[in-house]
């Protein structure tokens, strides 16, 4: 039976979940960014990672605020069918990616 090979990670998910906290995250994060990937990588990134880890519709994540976002719960409010508020909860991988996506958000917002 032949081995099936794991896809490398990016150098942008490797800089997520390596990185320690605080300065030394942001430093990676934006090395890795400005090296590597583009800002709107990361933004697909992080948009993939939020939609897997909570499995939210593409279209509750479209209209998502970061309003919506509370990183210190790790939940997002959505709007969900029928006009129906809801509570998900999304991992540590989702928040840090979140987390790195602020940082480097500026350069698009502007």
């Amino acid at each position: 039976m032949p081995c099936e090979r794991r896809p490398a990670r990016s150098s942008i998910a490797t800089a997520i979940s390596s990185a320690s906290s605080g300065t030394t995250r942001r430093a990676t994060i934006l090395r890795a960014v400005s090296d590597d990937l583009p800002t709107t990588a990361l933004r697909l990134y992080v948009l993939l990672e939020l939609l897997y880890a909570s499995g939210i519709r593409v279209g509750e994540l479209a209209a998502l605020d970061m309003d919506d976002v509370d990183l210190a719960q790790g939940v997002v409010r959505v709007m969900g069918k029928g006009a129906k508020e809801r509570i998900v909860p999304f991992g540590a991988p989702a928040a840090r990616a979140i987390e790195a996506w602020l940082v480097v958000r500026p350069r698009l917002v502007g």
